[in-house]
C-alpha cells in the first residue's frame, strides 16, 4: 500500500496533498501491524475497517481515524464512495475473492502474498485489475530481503555447485 500512494498521483492524478482513503479488511495481527505504519505515511488516512471477528474489528478501529466505519461484511466497505484503495490482509484463502472485489469496486489495492492460491484466481484478479484500470501491490517484501538475495547471488554464480533440488514452503 506504501507503493499505491506514490503510483496513484501518476495513474489517476492525485494530487501531492490529497489524502488516500483507505479502508483495512482483515484486522487481525498481520493488518494491524501494516496499520501502524500506514497511519504515520502523510496524507494518508483510514476510513474504514473490516474484520469478522469481534476482537479484531475491535482493535482495528483504535488503530483507525476516529469516525472510521467499522463493519464485518467487506461488500459494505468496498460500496463506500469514503475508500480510495484497500488493505487486503485476510487470511490466504481470502485474497483472491478480496482482491477481484476490490479491483471491481473501483479500489486500488494491497494484498498480502499470496496473491492467489492458484493459476485461475491470480489470473482473475490480473483481469479484474486491467478492467478496471485499478493500481496492484501484492506484500511480497522477502522477496528482496538480503538473506534472498544472497541465495540468489550463490546459486546464479554458482557458488554452491549444480542446482538438483528446491523445497518451497507456503502456509
Amino acid at each position: 500500500l506504501f507503493g499505491i500512494a506514490s503510483q496513484a498521483e501518476t495513474a489517476r492524478g492525485y494530487l501531492a496533498n490529497d489524502t488516500l482513503q483507505v479502508g483495512c479488511i482483515g484486522t487481525g495481527g498481520r493488518c494491524r501491524g501494516l496499520m501502524k505504519s500506514l497511519v504515520k505515511v502523510p496524507n494518508v488516512k483510514i476510513t474504514a475497517v473490516c474484520d469478522v471477528w469481534d476482537v479484531h474489528l475491535d482493535e482495528g478501529k483504535k488503530l483507525a481515524d476516529a469516525a472510521a466505519f467499522a463493519t464485518k461484511d467487506h461488500h459494505a466497505l468496498l460500496a463506500r464512495k469514503d475508500v480510495d484503495a484497500v488493505m487486503n490482509a485476510t487470511p490466504d484463502h481470502w485474497h483472491a475473492v478480496i482482491a477481484t472485489a476490490a479491483a471491481a469496486a473501483g479500489k486500488d489495492l494491497y494484498t498480502e502474498k499470496p496473491l492467489a492460491s492458484g493459476i485461475a484466481d491470480g489470473r482473475a484478479i490480473c483481469r479484474a485489475v486491467e478492467a478496471h484500470q485499478r493500481v496492484l501491490q501484492c506484500g511480497t517484501w522477502r522477496r528482496s530481503g538480503l538473506k534472498t538475495r544472497l541465495a540468489c547471488e550463490w546459486v546464479r554464480n554458482g557458488h554452491i555447485g549444480d542446482l538438483k533440488v528446491i523445497e518451497v514452503g507456503v502456509p
